[in-house]
């Protein structure tokens, strides 16, 4: 009796062993899932991070580009200006030119008749 007791009280012991180990492998296979979840997960944050910094560079960039244009209309709106007020400028020199020529040309036919007029 005392062997068949020591028998079941082996049999009970491997059985809790047994029952142990197997909690123990699948509270195992558990966590590695887990922690291959939240290997997955963060690679997935890291990853969004990226695009976002991707997008920010591409926004920087784009900004980047538009205040270029906006410098070169400037400049060339300012470069136009310039040359039109140089154009306008040179107009007013040829027309004041013209202007004096068309005085002295009078004043020299007024003299031309003021001769011929003291002549007769």
């Amino acid at each position: 009796r005392e062997n068949a007791d020591q028998f079941r009280s082996r049999k009970e012991t491997e059985e809790k062993v047994h029952s142990l180990q197997e909690e123990g492998r699948a509270a195992f296979e558990r966590a590695e899932t887990d922690a291959g979840a939240c290997k997955l997960v963060q690679v997935a944050k890291v990853q969004e991070m990226g695009r976002m910094l991707a997008a920010q560079e591409d926004k920087a960039q784009e900004a980047k580009v538009a205040r270029g244009v906006q410098e070169a209309r400037f400049v060339t709106d300012c470069a136009e200006q310039e040359a039109k007020m140089v154009v306008d400028r040179d107009k007013m020199i040829i027309e004041k030119k013209q202007a004096e020529e068309a005085r002295e040309e009078v004043k020299r036919g007024q003299e031309a008749k003021k001769k011929a007029e003291e002549e007769l």
